[in-house]
């Protein structure tokens, strides 16, 4: 069996497996690791032709990574016999390629890298005086010590006077595998002191540390199938080298596993188009060439619209049954329709083309053949056909792509596509197949309205429907057409519930996913949800219980471990792929069933208890949050020569491991945020969750500012807007108003703290940046005081009813014409002198806040008006009193007098 397409795609995968190894080892000539550490390596690397000194060290490591695990390569059908075109050689001879393979791979290395346009003047392993283009003076041999710059640091942002500007301090990772926990994954500032520390310590002995226990588990890798070997190695490689820099040559902030996932990328794609079109490449010596004006590689999006309104439209009964059922399989439909079209008959490509994956878009890359482009449109077909049957239109995917090139050296840009003319650089091909999908989304299921009109729009198709209708849906007011599934407790009449065969499912995943650990997918029949589009998933606590046995032997299964890194521990079969699933959300507030005695997953008025025992409730709140501009981010964010395929997917990496990832430890930490709230969706860049409304505006708080600690930075932002509604509330519309104030929050202007960055909440739009945290402050004062019975509450409604004065005169100026009112002014002038006397006798904070009140609602210096400190405290009253009202409603109950 010819094996070169998987030859070449694992040794593009490995090609710089070395940086990491030589980093935590000694130097060349002392290396206990490498034979003949002294010999000649001209026949590997580059020499350097000042010193004769070999160049590209790394490549020996690399070189010696596969004589190492040499059993684990045979094993997966891999020749050694030392030739050119042998899996090591082609990947050690990256930098120096003597064979087609492995010319395929420098090409791949580079358009991963865009490292053709970056002007390097020296090497990793020279010693150095200083290291250019960044801002600290590293010395000596600072490719063992300069770490994983935060690539947020270098994105271009808009700031309130409309420049851009990057951060003002430069963050940098630890090296650690990757966890969900602070501690592992948030950056450290780059500050004077730690930079000294590194800069003389280095950080090999934690290179060393790292490098052992990938070695350990690399160990463990299934090699009985080269799919299950590959999707395992991904996994591995992110869990260990997603804190290495690729580079320590220019600015360190593309991580070494998503160079090494690109690579092997667009090593896949270059070498299916040059199977197809050998006339397309000039390969002379060491060089391969592309002719010009030929685009070998397809961008590729999968965006599915109508997501978030498919979590939430629903009715309010049973809602708390299906709700978080609905978001975990939107993030399984996306993985399987992806999955569908990576190993199409015509396409047959691997994880590693998946630049990002998440929130209901993803995009990857395909090599540009006419059999991929006719696999394109046949998976499409089946695409909307499922959605179609399946969704009717709710949900629809857009499927778009675009063919481009890379030019180095071209003057008006990088990137080229004979598709589109105007194409120019890396953003503007991310954002045009972006638009493309936009174009499809105004042509919903376009070519299966022409194919069976009748099923559209016929009365006969009507009528064939309406005999089909057994039942109305339960959760999603729907006609059911044939069988109907009860999530009742039992069959009885009385306790049935009944609902789509597809909310059954959503509803088992609902209730599942608590005690679960493991996502099982695989290729074939017999997923009740997914079988026509041929795509199976399951999720289960024992992975090898008899059922999921079944499926250890079976080369396309996937056995995903949730937000747990540790993947490889419980492994049991060397044919399968293991890895990890960061996903926002699989654990569920629960509560003890009395009847059953078990855990169960908390009902939407449950998470609302403020005190369980007396069964006394709050109010619901409903939450919604996204990352601001982060379109205008990906287009505009990175500096030219610093935009790459590697740079792209680092950014969407960390994003999702905050956003999937990291959001469970918010939600698990010191906070009682897993009591009372519950996170529906996260993933991408945003967040839709629901509980307790004060707990949840805690969560909120916290969500942003963790996501500002791990940006390093506070102008990339986020907004978010709230409603708190009765528990009972139709879910479905207390989501569209949530979408609501998150609009008003996104339309935030202030001169002062700059455009969006703002939170929702009351019907009152506020700035993170120092007015959240002034409110907060304030209503503690208030309901402290008022707590402790040092303050009336009437001061409470006289703040809202003079901002509700304030703002009816705002209105009338605006839409009638009428002279602005200030006589709000003057009323709560005098109104608070005279509160402000009556409580003379009062502590001297109580005394200190009404004079503050007096002044500032008068004159005000800090915010931007008067009118607007207005606008702060009577939110900050308003929260205040709805939490005196959590208390109050606690109290024991006192027998009214009878009449």
């Amino acid at each position: 069996m010819d094996n070169t397409r998987e030859k070449i795609v694992l040794a593009a995968l490995l090609h710089d497996i070395g940086k990491f190894w030589q980093r935590g080892d000694d130097f060349l000539s002392k290396s206990p690791y490498i034979e003949n550490p002294n010999q000649d390596w001209g026949w590997l690397v580059p020499n350097n032709p000042k010193t004769g000194y070999p160049t590209r060290q790394h490549a020996i490591w690399t070189w010696q990574f596969f004589s190492r695990f040499k059993n684990h390569f045979i094993n997966l059908r891999f020749q050694y016999d030392r030739s050119k075109t042998d899996l090591q050689s082609i990947s050690a001879k990256h930098h120096q390629p003597d064979c087609l393979e492995a010319a395929i791979i420098q090409m791949a290395d580079h358009w991963s890298s865009a490292i053709d346009r970056r002007k390097i003047e020296y090497n990793e392993e020279e010693n150095l005086d200083s290291v250019k283009n960044l801002p600290q003076h590293w010395t000596g041999y600072a490719y063992k010590k300069i770490p994983l710059h935060s690539i947020f640091n270098d994105l271009k942002v808009k700031d309130k006077e409309d420049k851009l500007k990057l951060a003002n301090k430069p963050f940098v990772f630890k090296i650690n595998p990757l966890s969900i926990q602070e501690e592992d994954i948030f950056p450290d500032l780059l500050d004077d002191t730690l930079f000294k520390v590194r800069n003389e310590k280095g950080l090999e002995s934690d290179y060393r540390k790292l490098w052992e226990q990938f070695e350990q588990e690399f160990a463990l890798l299934p090699t009985g199938s080269f799919d299950g070997f590959f999707v395992s190695l991904l996994a591995l490689l992110k869990k260990y080298t997603w804190c290495i820099p690729s580079s320590t040559m220019d600015m360190p902030n593309v991580s070494l596993f998503e160079h090494l996932k690109t690579t092997a990328a667009f090593a896949a794609c270059l070498y299916d188009f040059w199977v197809t079109n050998e006339q397309a490449f000039e390969f002379e010596g060491a060089s391969l060439k592309l002719k010009p004006n030929i685009d070998p590689v397809l961008m590729c999006c999968l965006d599915l619209s109508g997501i978030q309104k498919f979590i939430y439209d629903i009715t309010s009964r049973k809602a708390s049954q299906s709700l978080k059922g609905r978001s975990f399989y939107l993030q399984l439909l996306l993985d399987n329709l992806l999955s569908l079209i990576l190993t199409h008959e015509k396409i047959q490509q691997t994880q590693a083309n998946i630049i990002y994956s998440s929130g209901g878009t993803a995009y990857f890359l395909l090599p540009n053949t006419p059999n991929v482009e006719k696999g394109l449109v046949e998976a499409y077909q089946m695409i909307q056909q499922f959605a179609w049957d399946e969704h009717k239109g709710k949900i629809f995917p857009a499927l778009s792509w675009l063919s481009f090139r890379y030019e180095f050296h071209a003057t008006d840009g990088s990137i080229k596509s004979n598709q589109a003319a105007d194409l120019r650089t890396l953003g503007d091909l991310w954002q045009k197949v972006s638009e493309l999908a936009g174009i499809q989304k105004r042509k919903k299921f376009k070519s299966l309205l022409t194919q069976t009109f009748d099923d559209f729009f016929s009365e006969k198709g009507r009528t064939a429907q309406q005999a089909q209708t057994t039942a109305t849906c339960a959760v999603t007011g729907e006609p059911i057409l044939g069988k109907a599934e009860n999530i009742g407790r039992d069959d009885t009449e009385e306790n049935r519930t009944l609902v789509l065969p597809s909310v059954k499912y959503q509803t088992d995943l609902g209730r599942n996913l608590k005690d679960c650990q493991y996502l099982i997918q695989w290729m074939g029949k017999g997923d009740k949800l997914f079988d026509s589009i041929n795509y199976c998933s399951r999720i289960t606590s024992d992975i090898n219980d008899t059922n999921n046995r079944k499926l250890v032997s079976e080369p396309s299964a996937i056995f995903s471990q949730f937000n747990d890194t540790d993947f490889l521990v419980n492994h049991t079969a060397d044919h399968a792929a293991y890895t990890f699933h960061f996903y926002g959300g699989n654990k569920q507030p629960e509560m003890i069933d009395e009847e059953r005695g078990e855990n169960r997953v908390k009902t939407l008025e449950e998470l609302c208890y403020t005190d369980p025992v007396k069964k006394e409730f709050s109010k619901l709140g409903i939450l919604r949050m996204d990352v601001d501009n982060l379109g205008k981010i990906f287009r505009d964010g990175f500096d030219e020569k610093n935009k790459s395929f590697s740079a792209y997917a680092t950014l969407s990496f960390l994003l999702d491991l905050f956003f999937s990832g990291y959001i469970n430890s918010i939600w698990e930490g010191k906070e009682k945020f897993k009591s009372h709230v519950s996170i529906l969706y996260s993933g991408g860049d945003d967040l839709f969750a629901l509980g307790r409304w004060d707990v949840l505006l805690n969560f909120a708080a916290k969500v942003q500012k963790s996501f500002s600690a791990f940006t390093g930075r506070t102008d990339i932002s986020l907004s978010g807007g709230m409603v708190i509604v009765d528990r009972k509330f139709p879910i479905y519309k207390a989501a569209a108003l949530a979408g609501e104030a998150e609009d008003k929050a996104k339309a935030y202007e202030s001169s002062k703290w700059g455009d969006k960055n703002a939170i929702c909440f009351f019907d009152e739009t506020i700035s993170w940046n120092r007015e959240f945290e002034f409110v907060k402050d304030t209503k503690k004062k208030f309901f402290r005081f008022i707590k402790d019975e040092q303050l009336n509450r009437s001061l409470l409604h006289q703040l809202q009813r003079y901002k509700s004065l304030k703002d009816f005169g705002e209105h009338r100026q605006k839409k009638e014409g009428k002279a602005k009112d200030f006589s709000y002014k003057w009323h709560s002038a005098y109104y608070l002198k005279r509160f402000a006397d009556r409580h003379q006798n009062r502590p001297e904070g109580v005394k200190t806040l009404l004079q503050e009140l007096q002044e500032r609602i008068l004159h005000e210096r800090e915010f931007d008006s008067a009118d607007r400190y207005l606008d702060l405290v009577a939110l900050a009253a308003r929260w205040a009193e709805y939490e005196l009202k959590i208390i109050e409603s606690a109290k024991p109950k006192t027998e009214q007098p009878s009449n």
